[in-house]
């Protein structure tokens, strides 16, 4: 249901994903890098994260939901990861968008004892607690961003199989005709100038105030003027308003950049688990890193995640390090 401007390549790649059900793939052999694109909204430059067509269900005013379930244990914190009831594999059943719900557990549950969406108790789910955005991904999957290096994706389950997601938290919603919650679906209008793109999209929202990621590509050809400069058009108001519907490209997913959920999550301990570290799986699984090695990499993950922080106070130095710790990052990174 959305989806973000990718190359011929990147979009003959994400097919193939979809047809042979590599998000299911436990190696890191389908791994996807996941790239910005930037945009203009008002004059102002954006940025979100493209992950490409989705093939999905929806029309022009609306964008369809799946129902992710997060068990939680009586005293609130986490019982593992969220079972999804749909995955990528399932087509156009898939849009990366969430009607979130818990599910409580007995306190003698072990962590991850709910794997599959249709072994959660939904009689006793609490209510839809919003929508929200969490885009699968194959495992080993990147967000690619050198000015606030991100996270690697959390673990989820989808009918006993571990899955990976970027969490971009909830999105703002609206009321559709039948008082269900839906999300506005934006146009991205590329400006184009003798048949060549000139500039990054514009974004129009219709008057809403949040982006909720969710796209549809047109094009609005401005008149032959030599002298025009790269993006300076940045509004829609500059545009003539006869932007044309794209033929190749579906409604499409890019989450801003800013939606991205950084903190790791509680483990059921109650503590923050580093967030190089599965989140869900490190102690649950039977197959988890034990020993000096393990705990090597959970001294690590802290270190890379204290540098993260710095980031934002001295973009030049630190910065430099995170390009040695992301090297690093991949010699630890086993699990």
């Amino acid at each position: 249901m959305a989806a973000v401007v990718l190359s011929a390549t990147a979009s003959i790649a994400l097919a193939q994903n979809l047809k042979s059900c590599t998000y299911l793939d436990p190696s890191s052999d389908s791994a996807m890098a996941i790239y910005k694109m930037n945009y203009w909204r008002d004059g102002v430059h954006e940025s979100c994260f493209d992950f490409g067509a989705l093939q999905a269900h929806g029309s022009d005013a609306a964008v369809d939901f799946s129902y992710v379930v997060f068990p939680v244990y009586p005293n609130g914190t986490s019982a593992g990861g969220p079972a999804f009831q749909t995955s990528p594999c399932d087509g156009d059943a898939y849009t990366g968008l969430w009607g979130k719900m818990e599910v409580v557990v007995d306190s003698s549950s072990p962590l991850n004892s709910i794997q599959s969406f249709d072994r959660a108790d939904l009689e006793a789910a609490s209510q839809l607690d919003g929508l929200f955005i969490y885009a699968l991904v194959p495992r080993g999957s990147v967000l690619v961003d050198d000015t606030d290096p991100a996270p690697p994706p959390q673990v989820g389950w989808f009918n006993g199989e571990k899955v990976y997601y970027f969490n971009f938290g909830r999105t703002e919603t609206v009321q559709d005709a039948d008082d269900a919650p839906s999300v506005q679906i934006g146009r991205m209008i590329d400006v184009v100038q003798y048949g060549e793109a000139v500039g990054d999209p514009i974004l129009d929202m219709g008057g809403s105030k949040a982006f909720s990621g969710f796209y549809r590509r047109f094009a609005d050809d401005i008149p032959d003027n030599e002298n025009y400069k790269e993006n300076s058009v940045r509004s829609p108001s500059q545009l003539d308003g006869a932007s044309t519907r794209s033929a190749s490209d579906d409604l499409a997913l890019c989450p801003p950049t800013h939606a991205l959920v950084r903190t790791p999550l509680a483990s059921a301990a109650g503590t923050a688990r580093p967030f190089l570290v599965d989140q869900y799986t490190a102690e649950a699984s039977p197959d988890a890193p034990k020993g000096p090695l393990a705990l090597a990499r959970v001294a690590f993950g802290r270190v890379v995640d204290l540098c993260r922080r710095l980031v934002r106070r001295d973009g030049g130095f630190v910065y430099q390090q995170s390009k040695v710790l992301r090297r690093a990052k991949r010699k630890f990174d086993f699990a």
